[in-house]
């Protein structure tokens, strides 16, 4: 058991599950992965949780569906090209697990699209890429020696 002591939800607005990312790049990791059946039985998938790890929209949730074993070749295709863009993001080009792609920052590009079974609009990964280096820091404010 937690204590909670203290905790007052009449002072906390709740969540609206409703609410959707702003189109945008945003800095995340990977933090589950896990393999689920696909609800029409034509094999399973590799579904990814990626959190967002800072701005305003730090520690919100996004999932990645990536067919990797679906009984059409064109979609495998498809979920191995994304696979793959994930892993050069992150700089694990060959993986042993998919425990190997978590907690590796990358930029996803989030998008929104109208769900085909509900109607309902909701946000979707559509890109995925390395986070970019920093400059190098001068270190200690050497200057360079002078030629005279």
């Amino acid at each position: 058991m937690v204590d909670l002591n203290g905790f007052d939800a009449s002072r906390v607005p709740p969540m609206n599950p409703n609410d959707l990312l702003p189109i945008g790049n945003y800095r995340a990791v990977i933090t589950q992965s896990i393999v689920r059946q696909i609800k029409a039985g034509t094999g399973s998938n590799l579904e990814l949780t990626l959190r967002i790890i800072e701005g305003s929209y730090a520690n919100r949730t996004l999932r990645a569906w990536l067919n990797l074993w679906h009984q059409r070749e064109d979609v495998r295709i498809i979920a191995q090209a994304e696979l793959s863009t994930i892993c050069r993001a992150i700089n694990v080009i060959t993986p042993k697990s998919s425990v190997d792609l978590h907690d590796r920052p990358l930029i996803i590009e989030v998008s929104r699209k109208v769900r085909q079974d509900t109607g309902a609009v909701v946000n979707n990964i559509i890109a995925y890429s390395p986070i970019p280096p920093t400059a190098t820091a001068v270190v200690g404010n050497v200057m360079p020696p002078r030629n005279s």
